[in-house]
């Protein structure tokens, strides 16, 4: 297991002693805007340097193609034909893990983000995850008596809600109006209250928990993570290309016009689209802040976090940190308020 970082911990410090098993079923849940894709083509880049290390891998290919069918749908559509479909599921899942264990695979990596939710009910119910729970006990029965460890990344409120308007609005939702905002910022779930809702559904299940700002672009540190922090040789290719970014505004207005909208309503400068006020987004600072304390002080037991990417991985290409807000660097291992600027390279997923 990974014990909790603390903020002034050494890099060297992330690892302890594992508890051996057969074969360990990790559970990557995204969020949404943290990099998703980009880690799920990491993995399927590197199959062949994971298999040489006993690693198999489920992404949304295998999870939407059939294989969780009857799991991740709203828990209100859930009827009779839906159970029927999720009692199918949860079998297949049991036998094909069965499968893989035979076959001696170590480590089984499922990554997903669609089974906690979907932006478009965030943004309709203007709240983070809000049938977090009901959604992760339908996973239970195909799961719940393999799952090792779950991976969560955490991301500031104003980035996170920024980028999941300008992803919607380039999907066809409409643009937030000033009351939406409003009630995003004073929504009153947590990245806590998503941990929270994890350690209820599966309360034997080791939860980690890392920050966008510092693993964006770290596909290979959040991999590591995932493995319980242990060093793979091989060569894995690395991936710096853009995966589902989100639009800038410039690309926005142009969206909209398009469609006969007004592009105005995306206002601001040319570049990362930030709808939310100074206020606002200093609100929201402030809650994701407290998350980030709550984390770096041991999250009540319940989850390990990691705050810095391992430091022998591609070192080369850490540039430091700058806070979207201020503009200023920050130290090493500091969590600014958004989305990171990596070298000339801004990761806007």
């Amino acid at each position: 297991m990974i014990g909790a970082i603390q903020h002034s911990a050494p890099l060297g410090a992330l690892l302890c002693q594992k508890v051996a098993r057969a074969m360990d079923v990790i559970l990557h849940i995204g969020a949404h805007r943290t990099g998703t894709t980009s880690f799920q083509q990491y993995l399927d880049r590197n199959g062949a340097a994971l298999r040489d290390h006993r690693i198999a891998h489920w992404g949304p290919k295998r999870t939407r193609g059939g294989l969780f069918a009857g799991l991740m749908i709203k828990p209100v559509n859930v009827g009779a034909q839906a159970a029927r479909r999720a009692h199918r599921s949860s079998g297949l899942i049991k036998t094909n893990i069965s499968d893989l264990r035979r076959t001696g695979q170590g480590h089984l990596i499922i990554s997903d983000e669609n089974t906690i939710g979907s932006i478009r009910h965030n943004l309709a119910q203007s709240a983070l995850y809000p049938d977090l729970l009901p959604r992760l006990l339908r996973l239970r029965a195909g799961l719940a008596t393999n799952l090792t460890r779950i991976v969560l990344t955490v991301r500031s409120y104003s980035s996170y809600w920024s980028s999941a308007l300008a992803y919607s609005a380039r999907a066809g939702g409409r643009v937030a109006t000033p009351d939406m905002l409003d009630r995003l910022v004073t929504q009153p779930r947590r990245w806590r209250s998503i941990v929270h809702d994890v350690r209820l559904a599966f309360p034997s299940a080791e939860i980690v928990v890392c920050p966008f700002e510092q693993f964006a672009g770290r596909s290979d540190a959040l991999l590591r993570a995932a493995l319980g922090g242990q060093v793979m040789g091989g060569d894995f290719a690395a991936d710096d290309r853009w995966h589902n970014p989100s639009p800038s505004a410039d690309q926005l207005r142009a969206i909209l016009a398009d469609r006969g909208q007004d592009p105005s309503a995306i206002a601001g400068g040319s570049g990362r689209w930030v709808p939310f006020d100074d206020p606002q987004r200093a609100a929201m600072a402030d809650q994701y802040a407290s998350d980030i304390d709550w984390l770096r002080g041991g999250a009540d037991g319940i989850a390990h976090y990691i705050e810095t990417p391992f430091d022998h991985i591609r070192t080369e290409h850490i540039r430091p940190t700058r806070d979207e807000v201020t503009g200023r660097c920050l130290p090493d291992g500091a969590a600014g308020a958004g989305g990171q600027i990596y070298g000339k390279q801004r990761y806007l997923v």
